[in-house]
């Protein structure tokens, strides 16, 4: 089965591809959303409004989910609590994002992340935070949800901010490496991917946050047809095509 990768940019953006335009074919599917958070201009490919699996790209929500509710309660995380947190999103620690998850609600996790960042196109499936289905549309809208303060509260998003800065350079692929080496760092990010193995199947999601904009890049694709690296590399080329600083149409 050949799944087409990139559907066309979303018509009459001025600068920007007609929506009919194929950006490019390849073995898979795949689907993105920028948001240009000057000019509150939101654009993506024609499919932006279908689902993938957010896997571990979630657990930034679960962490903003978990220190905002706790602030709420007038407690403060200690540092045992917050070095959990770090790891969670620095390492992609499932295991960590599991105890948390179950700490919060378990579905109720996703539910209000739903209702707190206006989703409209995420699907909670029942025990299982990793296969959350979720736009590129609704992934860019959880990105400004956590770089707004209303993921994390007042008191938390820039800890939480810092620390998808400081997820490390073998995690740091897709749409950061797409972008000029000056401003990589300054990039808040979160990848999620995992190899369904039962399926033959590879799902990877890619979320970048800047000061200027948020891009959402999804794909999923069969093993044969490459590992997390081809996945990584259609999220570099998104980039390369839709963010100004990194060649794309302005």
């Amino acid at each position: 089965m050949l799944l087409m990768i990139g559907a066309g940019l979303v018509a009459g953006v001025p600068g920007r591809l007609a929506a009919s335009t194929v950006v490019w074919a390849s073995p898979g599917w795949s689907a993105w959303t920028l948001l240009d958070r000057n000019t509150r201009e939101m654009t993506g490919s024609t499919n932006a409004a279908s689902t993938n699996r957010v896997e571990l790209m979630i657990d930034v929500w679960i962490a903003a989910d978990d220190l905002r509710r706790l602030t709420e309660r007038g407690f403060t995380p200690n540092s045992a609590e917050l070095a959990a947190l770090s790891t969670m999103i620095r390492e992609s620690d499932d295991q960590t994002a599991q105890t948390f998850y179950r700490r919060n609600g378990e579905d109720q996790v996703v539910q209000r992340l739903i209702e707190v960042c206006g989703l409209t196109e995420t699907t909670i499936r029942p025990g299982w935070w990793s296969l959350t289905e979720m736009s590129s549309r609704d992934a860019v809208r959880m990105g400004e949800c956590i770089a707004d303060g209303r993921a994390a509260g007042p008191k938390w998003t820039k800890w939480l901010l810092d620390e998808m800065r400081q997820i490390p350079r073998e995690e740091r692929f897709g749409i950061v490496a797409a972008l000029p080496a000056a401003e990589q760092a300054g990039v808040a990010m979160k990848n999620g991917w995992t190899l369904h193995v039962n399926e033959g199947l590879w799902v990877v999601n890619c979320l970048a946050i800047t000061d200027d904009w948020i891009l959402s890049v999804q794909a999923r694709y069969y093993q044969r047809f490459g590992d997390m690296a081809y996945g990584a590399r259609i999220c570099a080329d998104t980039a390369r095509r839709v963010v100004p600083t990194a060649g794309g149409a302005r």
